[in-house]
């Protein structure tokens, strides 16, 4: 391990299984891996909504992948949005 290494947790809305949702966000970590030197990403799965709010709200995810509704709620706990997947009309 460097000691230099940044490591960022990433939380994503319990849509799928914690299996199914490595499969599917990994190689978008192991990516910015690659680009960013001395970058580490955990993908931190939740086993369900609740879970996954209570860690969001507290703050525990550098980055995550909210709903709409959590994203509202998520801004007033110091979350910023960096990226949208739809423009603010379609919510």
């Amino acid at each position: 391990m460097e000691f230099n290494k940044k490591v960022y947790k990433v939380g994503i809305h319990p849509c799928h299984n914690p299996k199914k949702m490595y499969i599917s966000y990994r190689p978008l970590l192991d990516y910015l891996e690659s680009k960013l030197e001395n970058a580490e990403f955990l993908l931190e799965t939740s086993k369900d909504y609740l879970t996954y709010d209570q860690k969001l709200y507290a703050g525990r995810f550098d980055f995550s992948l909210p709903n709409s509704y959590q994203t509202y709620n998520a801004l007033q706990y110091g979350y910023e949005v960096i990226a949208k997947t739809k423009p603010n009309s379609v919510f």
